[in-house]
């Protein structure tokens, strides 16, 4: 082109010197004799993008991040040594985000695993391989809660002690797995405003009592700690053990309603459908407002069934059959509605601290 007196030329990964010669062309494909320039490019971005990678053990896996501030398009490549001591593809991150972040979760075991990483740039350069050697965090079994299964809790149908509650917490861990099906996504209790309601809502965490409380995003394939209180004056959502709403509320609840031919308090689904797709780990229902305190301090690991106000305990721990067993001194046990599928999930986190990563 006559309007064009610069060439760029980007496939080339490493700064070593090299010659590259220049020919002048015409429309009748003529070549004028080349010129040699010595040039020696700068080093490509992947080399420090590879750099800034840091590998840490998943459950079941390996979490990797790192950084591209120039915002380059490539690929992170994953290699596990297997049997045979060779190593294999085990995961490929692309895209050109300012900071990446890799999950990969195929249910390894919690012993020691050797990982190779290398980035490679959309020309098929790639670095040389940096090696990690990782013990996976353990992963969980869990019911994977999808298309049309429930667990209806009929233990609660007209029971005189709750249908006039001055005091409710529900807890819960939920992981979304897959778009939802419906706006409403139920994940506990009883669509009525009488009663209360923990759900995802449009993607977001959603809690109803007569009114609306709401929460941030739920994204796919990431824990979330949930709780729901009401203290008699004020109901409270938590997500994560962070105060997320409130709003106030007076009067009784009550978690004892049932409708003609439809049970009403149910987990993982509300009136009608409103179905949701996950896994959900150690739901609990109390009799007490639990405090913002107590809450943070008891989201991980099991709580002492002998603590004053628990009603029902739900770990989801059971890994086979389709009854959940309740760890409370209640013994409400519940059965699924539809067969399900026991899964590997990873853990849900350990601790505060990974909530501020």
């Amino acid at each position: 082109s006559r309007y064009v007196d610069s060439l760029l030329i980007t496939t080339l990964a490493t700064s070593d010197e090299r010659n590259v010669a220049l020919y002048a062309v015409d429309n009748s494909n003529n070549l004028s004799e080349p010129v040699v320039v010595s040039v020696t490019p700068g080093q490509s971005h992947i080399y420090a993008i590879v750099e800034s990678i840091t590998a840490e053990p998943y459950s079941g896996g390996i979490r990797l991040t790192w950084d591209n501030p120039n915002r380059v398009d490539m690929a992170v490549e994953v290699l596990l040594q297997d049997s045979t001591e060779n190593y294999v593809t085990y995961a490929t991150f692309t895209g050109n985000a300012s900071e990446g972040i890799g999950v990969k979760f195929t249910g390894l075991e919690p012993v020691r695993s050797y990982f190779g990483v290398y980035v490679r740039d959309r020309w098929g350069n790639r670095t040389p391989v940096k090696y990690y050697t990782i013990v996976p965090k353990p992963y969980l079994i869990r019911p994977y809660l999808a298309d049309r299964t429930s667990f209806p809790v009929p233990q609660f149908f007209d029971h005189p002690l709750y249908m006039d509650m001055s005091e409710l917490t529900y807890e819960v861990w939920v992981r979304r797995r897959e778009p939802q099906s419906f706006i409403v996504s139920t994940i506990m209790g009883i669509d009525d405003p009488k009663s209360m309601l923990l759900c995802i809502y449009d993607n977001g965490v959603g809690a109803y009592a007569g009114t609306w409380l709401w929460g941030p995003r739920a994204e796919l394939e990431t824990w979330y700690h949930i709780a729901f209180v009401y203290d008699g004056s004020m109901l409270r959502l938590y997500v994560n053990g962070k105060q997320e709403a409130s709003a106030p509320r007076s009067g009784y609840i009550d978690i004892s309603i049932k409708y003609p031919g439809d049970p009403a308090f149910m987990i993982g689904q509300s009136i009608g459908a409103r179905y949701f797709d996950g896994e959900m780990n150690d739901i609990r229902v109390w009799s007490v407002a639990r405090t913002q305190d107590q809450i943070r301090a008891n989201m991980f690991g099991a709580v002492d069934p002998s603590t004053p106000g628990l009603i029902a305990n739900w770990r989801f721990d059971d890994g086979e059959g389709t009854v959940i067993r309740d760890y409370s001194p209640n013994g409400y046990d519940i059965t699924a509605s539809e067969p399900f599928e026991w899964v590997l999930a990873p853990t849900t986190p350990a601790s505060l601290e990974e909530f501020d990563e």
